[in-house]
């Protein structure tokens, strides 16, 4: 037996470990009786005895400091233990609303990430003190948020604007579910020029028929909300029969064959080399 066992080293002392009748066996001096004890080396079953019958009150002290010993975390746990960022601190705050803004929006990352466990190991050797954020908490609580942010700046940007062109179409995913997209564009001025700008609207779940009625109905709906009804000064879509009827026969006034006679070619530099910014809010095409 080692002499590092508890017991041993608490209440006996000259402690040794030997061979006897082909037999390793250890042997050690009680402290307080000088008794010597011997036992089979790897037990210490007689020291424990010994101890518990012959000096009980030096073996209430031991167990007292076995419990005590075992509650009490060594110098290496305590090293290794990490103080996480509570929910509230801004270094955690800072970090959940990069993943959600930078790498699930921005770089059109999948929300399980977050649930990849190597993505969590990386989060945890950049930064231990952070607890990775849940799939949850990032559709109940940031996009909910976000959605709503950006949803208000989208608004103020197309009050401003007297006119606004759209575009819209119709597409299913691999697991054949069909959306319905909406997507504003308009002219805004910065400094001594002006720049395009387009804000997705809506891309909503479009079960059933792909009737032109419901189309519209669906794509009025947006607008309205929107509050761009009264706004639109084109509508660009494809050339299927459905989006014919929803746009063609519903907004006649708006309609175009797209023919030569009709079709500027935009790509010419010349057309923009004579173009200046003006004040009014309107695109210069439309003054």
């Amino acid at each position: 037996m080692s002499a590092n066992s508890a017991i041993i080293k608490f209440g006996f002392t000259l402690h040794k470990e030997f061979i006897q009748g082909g037999k390793r066996k250890h042997s050690a001096v009680c402290k307080f009786c000088k008794l010597l004890l011997t036992e089979t080396a790897g037990t210490t079953s007689n020291f424990y005895r010994h101890l518990e019958r012959k000096h009980r009150d030096r073996f209430l002290d031991y167990k007292a400091g076995q419990q005590t010993d075992a509650t009490q975390p060594t110098i290496s746990s305590f090293a290794q233990k990490v103080q996480l960022y509570s929910l509230q601190s801004p270094r955690q705050q800072a970090i959940s609303e990069a993943i959600v803004k930078d790498l699930i929006i921005g770089c059109c990352l999948p929300l399980s990430l977050v649930e990849n466990e190597h993505f969590r190991h990386f989060l945890e050797t950049v930064d231990s003190k952070y607890t990775p954020i849940s799939r949850r908490t990032i559709t109940e609580k940031y996009i909910p948020v976000l959605v709503k942010q950006v949803k208000e700046t989208v608004l103020e940007k197309l009050k401003k604007k007297s006119t606004v062109s759209l575009t819209t179409d119709i597409w299913s995913d691999r697991r054949l579910r069909s959306f319905l997209g909406v997507t504003a564009h308009l002219c805004s001025k910065s400094k001594d020029c002006y720049a395009l700008e387009s804000f997705l609207l809506d891309c909503r779940r479009f079960p059933g028929k792909h009737s032109g009625e419901r189309i519209f109905s669906a794509f009025e709906e947006i607008t309205e909300e929107y509050g761009i009804r009264q706004k639109i000064s084109y509508i660009v879509t494809d050339n299927a029969a459905n989006m014919k009827c929803a746009f063609k026969v519903r907004m006649p006034q708006q309609q175009s064959d797209d023919s030569e006679s009709e079709e500027e070619n935009l790509d010419d530099e010349h057309l923009w080399e004579d173009m200046n910014p003006v004040e009014d809010t309107e695109p210069p095409w439309l003054s």
